[in-house]
């Protein structure tokens, strides 16, 4: 689950037209794969950019991602941008989010972290 800086659902996808055209062009096992890839990747961090998610899918899917998009390098990284905002949009944890910082010789992501839930402290 995708929520705002307010804490609020965020149940849309940016750029919805070029997710979908580039999404057709994945194949379904290819998709799932990628869908897996992400899950276990978000499972194992609390926080995490967009942009280090394009290592844990191995070289086959990566040239699946990137045939995706038309074999454009920087459409393959926007569209992996919109796999990840996807899949923790569905996921049953709560997820923040902001557009991570950028360099002139760095595209930014965005950056994503698991929102903690505040225990009380019931020391005595």
């Amino acid at each position: 689950m995708l929520l705002d800086g307010d804490g609020q659902l965020v149940d849309f996808m940016p750029q919805q037209a070029k997710f979908d055209a580039w999404r057709e062009r994945l194949p379904p096992g290819d998709y799932a794969g990628i869908v897996a890839a992400l899950n276990a990747f978000i499972d194992a961090r609390d926080s995490f950019e967009s942009s280090w998610t394009l290592d844990s899918l191995g070289p086959a899917l990566e040239r699946a991602l990137l045939t995706a998009a038309g074999g454009n390098p920087a459409h393959s990284a926007e569209f992996m941008r919109l796999l990840v905002w996807d899949v923790i949009r569905v996921r049953p944890d709560e997820w923040k989010f902001y557009q991570a910082a950028t360099s002139e010789d760095q595209t930014g992501g965005m950056y994503f972290f698991r929102r903690q839930q505040r225990r009380e402290n019931h020391s005595l």
